[in-house]
């Protein structure tokens, strides 16, 4: 959470310091407007639970619908929604809805801006991985009991996404995003000796490099 904050505060840094450093005309204007953003690609470089590995490889794909407001040349705020899908090297699908806030500080140059921006929420699962275990133990008296294992991978829970990019005209964004998703198993044991169920979570980030493109609407 520290260091979440920490990007809120360089962020509100860099709006007051691009509003006194920027004197000339902007072509952006002020108003609502609705932003329709695709996202590509998506390298996992963090652990994730449904591998045994480091990391891995993956593949992102998702559409995100934002409404906000363009409050000056320099800020903008809005909330949003994504529908987001991740295939990994196993053929195994996630489906995600994060649900968000955002915050973006621009840096306009005639009738381009860089940016930087922050996306904060929470991501709902849609569809996870279920994999189900058998183990066989013998008992001392020499009999025998299973533990049977129910698990279920899911992208649920905090949503952080800081973002950089280039904003042209009031049309196009182009830029590149880091995704970070907590990653979740919910585990579910059964064991016949004592014929008890257990159930447990672990929880993970994963994180990814996403490039987007984005055409802002005019409201």
């Amino acid at each position: 959470m520290r260091k979440i904050f920490t990007m809120l505060f360089v962020l509100c840094a860099a709006h007051l310091s691009a509003q006194e450093a920027s004197s000339e005309k902007s072509y952006f204007t002020e108003g609502y407007e609705l932003r329709i953003e695709r996202m590509t690609l998506g390298t996992i470089i963090s652990d994730d639970l449904s591998s045994e590995d480091d990391g891995e490889i993956t593949f992102s794909h998702g559409i995100s619908v934002n409404f906000g407001r363009q409050h000056d040349k320099h800020l903008y705020y809005g909330l949003g929604v994504e529908l987001r899908n991740r295939l990994d090297m196993s053929d195994i699908i996630y489906f995600s809805l994060p649900v968000y806030a955002e915050f973006r500080s621009y840096f306009p140059i005639k009738k381009t801006a860089p940016y930087v921006g922050m996306k904060l929420g929470y991501s709902i699962n849609l569809k996870g991985m279920k994999s189900e275990r058998y183990d066989l133990y013998q008992r001392h008296d020499g009999k025998w009991f299973h533990k049977d294992y129910n698990y279920e991978d899911k992208e649920k829970g905090i949503y952080v996404e800081p973002a950089i990019g280039i904003r042209i005209k009031q049309v196009v964004d182009l830029g590149l995003s880091l995704p970070i998703v907590q990653f979740v198993r919910e585990t579910e044991a059964y064991d016949s000796q004592t014929r008890r169920t257990e159930e447990y979570k672990k929880r993970d980030l994963s994180m990814s490099l996403n490039v987007t493109i984005a055409f802002h609407i005019k409201l």
